[in-house]
């Protein structure tokens, strides 16, 4: 998993991640209460080992989101505050680099050197932290729709790569065919 994309991904669930953990509340309290009024053609589905598993299993999601917020919250302390709001902006707001620049005050262009800044500073707070990527990979492995969210994060990632060299060898044919002339 590339770390680049992983920290991107983080930064994109951020702004779920407690009405997430809302919901895993409530569905553990419809569980429990669901228990209580078993009808005996239901007893499969409401057993208390059955509703047991199903808390115990919901509360290990609720505690993997948790973690994932501490996780986020820690990097976007520890790195530079502008690149910091420059992501909060992007990833948690929604914003385009439009409207990121004129918040700012800034050119779209320093909105777009400031957002890679705070993705390579990001990277190194995670690394900074000891977390091995494997450990994030395995939560982001146990919830599909956060490998989902990573999947469209890398395809953008390789959109824009593409862009670039596209770029790229325009401006070289540009410069060689102005060296010709």
């Amino acid at each position: 998993m590339e770390l680049n994309t992983g920290v991107k991904t983080l930064f994109s669930i951020y702004r779920v991640l407690d009405k997430l953990a809302g919901s895993i509340d409530k569905m553990v309290k419809m569980k429990a209460f669901g228990c209580m009024v078993t009808k005996m053609e239901n007893l499969a589905f409401n057993g208390t080992l059955k509703v047991s598993e199903d808390i115990n299993n919901l509360t290990n999601k609720k505690i993997n989101l948790i973690n994932l917020k501490i996780i986020t919250t820690n990097i976007l302390k520890n790195i530079n505050r502008d690149f910091a709001r420059l992501i909060i902006m992007k990833y948690i707001e929604n914003k385009k680099y439009l409207e990121i620049s004129e918040t700012l005050h800034i050119s779209i262009r320093t909105a777009i050197r400031w957002h890679n800044a705070g993705i390579s500073q990001s990277v190194y707070q995670l690394k900074k932290m000891c977390l091995p990527m494997e450990k994030i990979e395995n939560i982001f492995q146990k919830e599909k729709w956060i490998l989902s969210v990573y999947s469209n994060l890398a395809t953008e990632m390789r959109a824009e790569n593409r862009k670039y060299n596209e770029f790229e060898i325009l401006n070289k044919a540009c410069k060689e065919y102005k060296s010709l002339c």
